[in-house]
């Protein structure tokens, strides 16, 4: 989490579901849907509505943020 949290994303909007019963069937659009890979914590980094392959790795999450907020 610490990944997701941490450092000055003023446009970035954080959302967890406690599991995938609760994503799968969420009221909250953003979680809908998005489940674990192999049981994991998994994190779905989306830009202008275009998500990113789900990742469930530390270093991973950290690279699609950076490039997420890279300015173009």
């Amino acid at each position: 989490i610490v990944e997701a949290t941490g450092g000055y994303r003023p446009n970035q909007v954080t959302a967890a579901a406690p599991d995938d019963d609760a994503a799968a069937g969420s009221a909250i659009a953003l979680l809908h849907d998005r489940l674990a890979v192999d049981g994991r914590a998994t994190a779905y980094v989306c830009r202008s509505f275009a998500c990113r392959l789900p990742v469930s790795d530390p270093a991973g999450l950290a690279e699609q943020l950076a490039d997420a907020t890279a300015v173009d």
